[in-house]
């Protein structure tokens, strides 16, 4: 459940296979092996795009999964955040409305 900032929030990266669409996007990365996510990684998840995030960037409105954009833009899939990851409980916690875009 560490939440690490790998990159400060104005730092561009191309993360999901979509060029220049990935400028107005931040990089969310859950590491996970296999199997269930863990309590505390799906609280820290929620703390950082419910409450953290929003504060710092107030123009966010939209999630999207990593899979959802790279077969958007590239036709590809990389199982990201895998199989495992329980979207009904992301939709569940969605206290700011933001759309949820996932495959």
């Amino acid at each position: 459940g560490t939440i690490i900032e790998a990159y400060p929030l104005d730092t561009w990266l191309y993360h999901s296979c979509a060029g220049k669409r990935d400028k107005t996007t931040i990089g969310i990365e859950l590491i996970h092996k296999d199997g269930d996510f863990l309590e505390a990684q799906y609280n820290s998840l929620f703390y950082l795009i419910f409450e953290y995030l929003p504060s710092l960037c107030p123009n966010i409105d939209s999630i999207y999964s990593h899979d959802y954009r790279y077969k958007l833009y590239s036709n590809l899939t990389k199982n990201c955040p895998s199989g495992f990851f329980d979207w009904s409980r992301l939709k569940k916690e969605n206290t700011k409305n933001f759309l949820i875009y996932h495959t």
